[in-house]
C-alpha cells in the first residue's frame, strides 16, 4: 500500500470513528476529492488527493444510533457501581422513549422484534417479550407523565426505570448526527 493509499484508509477510518459508513471508493491517485459530512450543528469537509474517484457516503441511520445509544446505557453503572441496565423488564424504559419519540409501533412483539433485529439478543442484558409485555400501571403512560407521585410500585424500582428512560431520551436527543456516545453524553 502506498503513500495515498493510506491516506484514504485513514480517512475512511475516521469517517467510520464518527459513523459514517463508505460504501464504495473507486479511485486514482493524483486529483482532490472533497466529502463533506455533518457533524453536530457544523458542516466539515476532508480532502485528499486521488483521481477519477467514485464515493458514495452514507450517514449512521436512526437504527444504528439507537443501538449504539442502548449499548451505551447497558455499560453505564449507577451511583454504588451497578449496572443500571440489569434485567430484561428494562427494556420497557426503552420501548416508552421509541413510542413517544421515535414513532416506533406501539405493539410490544412489534418493538420485541425490532430489537432483535438491532442485534439486542447479542447484550449483556437480552429482551424478553414476556417482561415487555408486562408493562402496567405509570409505564403505559408516555414517558413525560411518568411522576413518581403517581407510582403505584415500589419508588426505587420506579426510579430505576425512570432513569434509563431519562438518559437514554437525552442521548437520543443530545446527540442527533453523531453515532459516538461517550460518558459524558449521560
Amino acid at each position: 500500500m502506498d503513500k495515498e493509499d493510506n491516506k484514504m484508509m485513514n480517512l475512511a477510518e475516521r469517517l467510520a470513528k464518527m459513523g459514517i459508513k463508505i460504501n464504495q471508493m473507486n479511485f486514482n491517485k493524483g486529483e482532490k476529492i472533497e466529502i463533506n459530512y455533518k457533524e453536530s450543528d457544523e458542516s466539515n469537509t476532508e480532502e485528499t488527493n486521488v483521481e477519477n474517484q467514485q464515493v458514495n457516503v452514507e450517514a449512521p441511520s436512526d437504527d444504528a444510533r439507537i443501538f449504539k445509544a442502548i449499548c451505551a446505557l447497558m455499560d453505564t453503572k449507577d451511583d454504588q457501581g451497578n449496572f443500571l441496565f440489569q434485567i430484561p423488564s428494562h427494556y420497557r424504559s426503552f420501548y416508552r422513549i421509541l413510542v413517544d419519540y421515535k414513532g416506533y409501533n406501539k405493539s410490544y412483539k412489534a418493538f420485541y422484534n425490532k430489537m432483535i433485529e438491532l442485534g439486542a439478543n447479542n447484550l449483556r442484558v437480552k429482551p424478553n417479550y414476556q417482561a415487555l409485555k408486562e408493562i402496567d400501571g405509570i409505564m403505559l403512560k408516555p414517558f413525560d407523565k411518568w411522576e413518581i407521585n403517581k407510582c403505584e410500585g415500589e419508588i426505587k424500582v420506579f426510579k430505576r426505570y425512570y432513569n434509563i428512560a431519562e438518559q437514554f431520551k437525552n442521548l437520543l436527543e443530545k446527540t442527533p448526527n453523531n453515532n459516538d456516545f461517550t460518558q459524558e453524553d449521560y
